[in-house]
């Protein structure tokens, strides 16, 4: 069954029992999709043309776009593409991606990249990985509890070009870089494992076979997998005693292979079925859940979930139902119940289907449109992000999106910084609404010390009055929207002048820690 929805919100599909709404599919799309603690959701692309930029958007959890930003690459020769997005723990995100060079018909790559913004999509820094112009790529970004981001890609090594991580911490600053020891082969993938180490399982270079590498977050090389048949794919993770689940396709066979080994390499229990075994995470009981087609060479999406010793302990062999046949599998993600979703495609929308944690049938879904790559969960409700064309929420069991409300952040920067007393200070105060609803009457109040001449006041929204404090009117501002105001003032005293500016609104607004902004200007005699 094909169904084509029009690229609004508010549509319905239902492919099977479930009850799951899909809420709205919005562009830009991208190739990958993290949500933060607010369900705000952020999406990264690029552009594969001269000068082409990497893209951060972020959307709100009513799908409302808050901003797109980029990091201007004003190189002609030059692409960027971006290849992972990474939500931190303060409402920003971590970018990885990959700087192109040569013709743009047959590009090289030149570096690998890394970027970090914050919560209001103002760049906090940006490292280019390795040496310039070293032939390095990218492939995903994973961060840690302490906020460090951990980056694998390809690049030279000492010995050879391999796979390779790079650990960078909060403020930007290169921890240790890894190299793969034996040359596995082209990273596949990189994961966090149930004992907490990065799992890269890889494809070898030469050969139907695999290979997997664990590290631990110093960057020390903890197991080494080489010579594993795989035919054209291969996954792996990890589970809470160390020990690496590893699947694929067995070339000799064309049936899927799930293997446990131990730490030293040795293989625990092997199994086999006919399901074309793709993806494996490890479910919250600690059972083992495999996704794949039905079979080598056919499309659909099947389920397997083993027990840890190898037992079977049930197998969904078409869960996305007869009338679909889902294809271009993406990412394959467990939430916390251990229910099941892989992200597909029906060549013309994306799709999501879910299995349930025991094995029945769930849902599958369509969403306009391309193909579905990659899968995020709503920290504060059951929803389903998944990104591709474009970037849609799926809510399930009918949820209602959260409510909806604004957020007003404040900016305040000053400029210079030291200034000589008697020169022009300038000060720049932008209020932005980052929530997802309209901030009505917003107001700027900018308190500065009685010590200062005014020069000029402007604003790119509203209007000011001069008289100190200095007092803004700026009407509403829809989400995604900003105002900034310039005052120009000139110090009258050496010392230390302090500037405070305090947004509002009428429109009701729980958070509000982030409406108020300080600078501290050092003001000297010569």
């Amino acid at each position: 069954m094909k169904r084509h929805i029009a690229v609004a919100t508010l549509a319905l599909a239902s492919l099977s029992c479930m009850a799951q709404t899909l809420t709205w599919s919005v562009q830009p799309g991208g190739v990958a999709v993290a949500a933060d603690a607010a369900e705000n959701v952020f999406t990264a692309r690029g552009e594969a043309q001269p000068a082409g930029d990497i893209w951060l958007t972020k959307t709100s959890p009513a799908g409302v776009s808050l901003f797109s930003v980029r990091f201007d690459n004003t190189s002609s020769t030059r692409q960027e593409l971006a290849t992972w997005v990474e939500t931190d723990s303060t409402g920003g995100a971590y970018v990885s991606g990959t700087s192109r060079a040569g013709s743009f018909a047959n590009p090289v790559n030149a570096n690998g990249l890394l970027m970090r913004f914050a919560a209001d999509g103002t760049l906090v820094w940006r490292r280019v990985l390795g040496a310039d112009f070293d032939g390095g790529s990218t492939l995903r970004v994973l961060r840690d509890a302490a906020d460090n981001a951990y980056v694998l890609g390809i690049g030279p090594t000492p010995s050879g070009v391999r796979a390779r991580i790079h650990k960078y911490s909060p403020d930007g600053a290169l921890l240790w870089t890894w190299f793969d020891p034996t040359g596995v082969g082209a990273p596949a993938n990189l994961k966090w494992g149930a004992n907490g180490h990065l799992v890269v399982p890889a494809r070898a270079p030469t050969g139907l076979l695999g290979g997997v590498v664990t590290l631990d977050v110093d960057g020390l090389t903890r197991t080494v997998l080489t010579a594993i048949p795989a035919f054209a794919s291969l996954d792996a993770t990890a589970d809470t005693d160390g020990q690496i689940i590893v699947v694929s396709l067995d070339p000799a066979t064309s049936q899927g292979r799930l293997a446990k080994y131990g730490a030293s390499g040795a293989v625990q229990w092997l199994r086999t079925d006919p399901v074309n075994m793709a993806r494996v995470e490890v479910a919250p009981d600690g059972g083992i859940v495999v996704g794949g087609t039905p079979t080598s060479g056919r499309f659909g999406v099947a389920f397997l979930k083993f027990a840890a010793n190898g037992t079977l302990l049930w197998a969904n062999r078409d869960a996305d139902g007869p009338a679909n046949a889902f294809l271009a599998h993406g990412q394959m993600r467990l939430d916390a119940a251990g229910n099941a979703y892989l992200a597909a495609s029906n060549m013309q929308q994306m799709s999501v289907t879910r299995v349930n944690a025991d094995g029945s049938t769930g849902w599958s879904t369509l969403a306009p449109f391309g193909y579905g790559v990659a899968l995020a969960f709503g920290a504060q409700s059951q929803a389903v992000y998944v990104v591709g064309g474009q970037v849609a929420r799926i809510d399930q069991g009918g949820s209602p999106p959260l409510p909806q409300y604004p957020d007003l952040v404040l900016t305040l920067t000053d400029a210079p910084d030291p200034v000589r007393i008697n020169n022009e200070l300038v000060l720049t105060t932008t209020v932005r609404n980052l929530g997802s609803l309209a901030a009505a009457a917003v107001t700027l109040t900018h308190s500065l010390s009685s010590n200062v001449r005014g020069v000029s006041i402007a604003t790119t929204q509203g209007s000011c009055s001069a008289a100190p404090p200095l007092q803004c009117t700026l009407g509403t501002l829809a989400p995604g929207a900003s105002a900034t105001i310039t005052r120009v003032v000139r110090p009258r005293t050496t010392g230390l002048l302090t500037t405070t500016a305090i947004a509002a609104t009428t429109t009701a607004e729980p958070t509000t820690s982030n409406n108020t902004a300080t600078v501290q200007t050092t003001v000297t005699r010569r």
